[in-house]
């Protein structure tokens, strides 16, 4: 194979786990582009899952090149796009969803609606707990919007158990905090960061599925954790130009073996990423980095 454009879609592969991730995908990407042109590989689009992924596979690509100047790929965490920046377009996507609220006043809003529901607690609040359940509150609906939690059952054991076991208060001051915080939002004409990125990759996914991008489109390193990232790795696979790679994919593991990984397996969250996108684990293949990285 002489690069990962010449393989059939859906586009899956996997670096194995003893291999240096960034060093081999940095190698094949660079096998596969550098015969192109410089504006093959300046035209590209590589997500990642963190900034700091991003810089060390800039670096990467610079060692792979050596002496050559080059013009590196566009490099993006997958779970921080803006439609500001590449792979969006124009910041289209977003044109009718409301800006997300900052960090600060978010923190001090629910605050707010702590101390104004204080009555529903099982203890009193000063100023400074109120914050900190404010920050409690904030990552427990940021978990609810990025996992979609939509199943009020679903949510309900949520409620029970995480926040109201460890902040000790009661599962209807969680409710109407729930309840309230979304119609808060609404008064304020914002939405949370978490909910708008959310909603910003779902669209990115559905127009990607209908009109795919001209642009090469590599996803390497997530395992899609978030249903919504998980869903967009399944549209970037199929793209005409598209492909993932996943990190460590156990594919010695016996067919009966695999069958029973569960969620805590260190393999869990790729039998559920590939389960999700309708890919057999047979059907990732191996990437193939270049000779001298190889």
């Amino acid at each position: 194979m002489s690069g990962f454009l010449d393989s059939p879609v859906p586009r899956w592969f996997t670096i194995p786990a003893h291999r240096p991730f960034l060093e081999d995908l940095a190698a094949g990407v660079w096998r596969a582009l550098s015969p192109l042109g410089v504006d093959a590989l300046a035209g590209a689009v590589v997500l990642l899952p963190t900034r700091r992924a991003a810089r060390s596979l800039a670096e990467a690509f610079l060692k792979v090149a050596g002496a050559k100047a080059v013009l590196l790929p566009q490099m993006r965490p997958i779970g921080d796009l803006d439609e500001g920046e590449a792979p969006f377009e124009a910041g289209d996507l977003a044109l009718d969803l409301a800006p997300a609220i900052s960090p600060l006043r978010r923190r001090f809003e629910l605050a707010g609606l702590v101390v104004e529901n204080e009555s529903l607690l099982e203890r009193k609040l000063d100023a400074a707990s109120a914050l900190q359940l404010a920050d409690a509150l904030a990552a427990f609906l940021d978990s609810c919007q990025i996992e979609e939690t939509g199943d009020p059952d679903k949510l309900w054991s949520l409620v029970e158990g995480d926040l109201a076991r460890h902040w000790r208060v009661s599962a209807d001051f969680l409710t109407l905090a729930l309840e309230a915080w979304p119609k808060r939002l609404d008064a304020l004409g914002m939405m949370d960061v978490a909910a708008r990125r959310v909603a910003l990759t779902r669209r990115l996914e559905a127009r990607w599925r209908v009109s795919p991008p001209a642009e090469i489109l590599i996803a390497a390193g997530s395992t899609g954790s978030a249903p919504a990232t998980a869903d967009l790795l399944g549209a970037i696979a199929r793209v005409p130009r598209g492909c993932v790679v996943l990190p460590g994919l156990d594919t010695s593991l016996a067919d009966s073996a695999w069958d029973e990984v569960g969620e805590q397996h260190p393999q869990g969250a790729m039998r559920r990423l590939l389960s999700r996108a309708g890919v057999a684990r047979g059907e990732v293949r191996d990437w193939d980095p270049a000779p001298e990285a190889g």
